[in-house]
């Protein structure tokens, strides 16, 4: 964030760096970290909206700031072009998974939800109503405590988001459908640095019918990570 520099002046910074989870104990969102300065838990913003999310902290949460950072972050992705555009491609030291793994518990998959860079929900068409709005919410959850567990890295926070998952994946299970998940290992790229490594956890909700044909082979690996 940079203001045009004038004829007499230079540019103007005026971006300022903000903690989503506060290192004081009163502070906005208050927290424990290991360091409350990794870059998970930085986020660039105008004076204006820095006041406005210590001040909102009810509407401003975890895990809608983290939410908002990663959004913004896609957008960068997409923009550019010519050799220097940021693209994601595949790791070729670590192909993908031919196999979904049947997820049967909420601690397993907000275990693997737990650092992922990003989400890559699929379902199928064709579903009802009712089960496209408990897809939704489920992976609204998802996404949701996948931001927070990866943040706060507290057990509690982590119980509570494998409590809320089995809830979901129960009620998806009664509505005839099941989660499949596996884990894509990519690398992030402008052609200009060193690739950074993009962990990017895809989730598939299936019919049961579908999901039992690999149920057998995932019952005989361990989840992918």
């Amino acid at each position: 964030m940079v203001t045009e520099e004038t004829e007499a002046d230079a540019p103007s910074v005026f971006g300022e760096e903000a903690h989503i989870i506060s290192a004081a104990p009163n502070g906005p969102r208050a927290g424990d970290l290991p360091d409350h300065d990794v870059y998970g838990n930085l986020i660039l913003l105008c004076s204006k909206d820095h006041k406005r999310i210590d001040d909102q902290v009810a509407h401003y949460t975890v895990a809608l700031l983290s939410t908002i950072k990663r959004d913004h972050e896609r957008w960068i992705i997409g923009l550019g072009d010519g050799s220097s555009r940021p693209r994601l491609v595949p790791d070729p030291t670590r192909p993908v998974a031919k196999a979904l793994y049947v997820v049967t518990s909420g601690s397993a998959l907000s275990d693997l939800a737990s650092g992922s860079d990003a989400m890559r929900p699929s379902w199928p068409s064709g579903l009802s109503e009712d089960q496209q709005d408990l897809i939704a919410a489920f992976l609204d959850d998802l996404h949701d405590w996948g931001d927070v567990h990866s943040l706060e890295g507290s057990y509690q926070a982590g119980r509570h988001a494998a409590k809320a998952l089995s809830t979901h994946m129960a009620a998806l299970n009664e509505a005839g459908l099941q989660v499949g998940a596996r884990i894509r290992h990519l690398l992030l790229t402008d052609g200009t640095r060193d690739p950074m490594p993009w962990r990017e956890l895809d989730v598939q909700i299936r019919p049961l019918t579908l999901a039992r044909d690999i149920a057998e082979f995932a019952s005989q690996h361990q989840p992918p990570h």
